[in-house]
């Protein structure tokens, strides 16, 4: 009986030893607004860094729909949670690396990448309120299967527009 706890000690050990290590992701992205506070009609702007942790180089950026990068994946969401997402830029498939763009040169191991795009391009942010953005970015593994990469989240608050001034002249 003395022996039990030594026993279950070391069996614990054995088990952890032998279980494998989560794969660690292709890339990691981070993303900060520029501004915390728009006025609505004007542009929020995103500063996304995208940091290669894998073995192999990775596209850096996509071409611009509306001024975003569109090798990403955009969730914008108002204050109830409702998306504030516009249509779908229809240039890929539900995962995958960017199938129409190469640039002359990627993001190597151990390198990042960082690009400022306005969000307003992306996503719908006209109405006053407080927004949620979260990027994402897919790619094909080693055994085929689909690995999504997220962004931290982070909140933008648009602000009602100035009202009109009555100029005269």
């Amino acid at each position: 009986m003395k022996y039990l706890p030594l026993t279950t000690f070391i069996l614990a050990t054995l088990c952890t030893a032998s279980a494998e290590a989560p794969a660690s992701q292709r890339c990691s992205i981070s993303i900060e607004a520029l501004s915390a506070e728009v006025k609505a009609g004007s542009p929020a702007y995103l500063r996304i860094r995208l940091l290669n942790n894998g073995f192999e180089e990775i596209d850096s950026n996509g071409p611009s729909q509306n001024g975003a990068d569109s090798i990403y994946i955009y969730d914008c969401r108002d204050d109830a949670g409702k998306p504030a997402n516009k249509a779908s830029y229809g240039l890929f498939t539900d995962a995958g690396d960017h199938p129409a763009f190469k640039p002359e040169e990627g993001v190597r191991t151990g390198e990042s990448y960082e690009e400022s795009v306005p969000i307003n391009g992306a996503c719908n942010l006209a109405a006053p309120g407080k927004y949620t953005v979260q990027i994402s970015r897919s790619f094909h593994n080693e055994d085929g299967k689909d690995e999504v990469v997220k962004s931290n989240i982070i909140t933008i608050t648009v602000l009602p527009p100035d009202p009109p001034t009555d100029e005269v002249k």
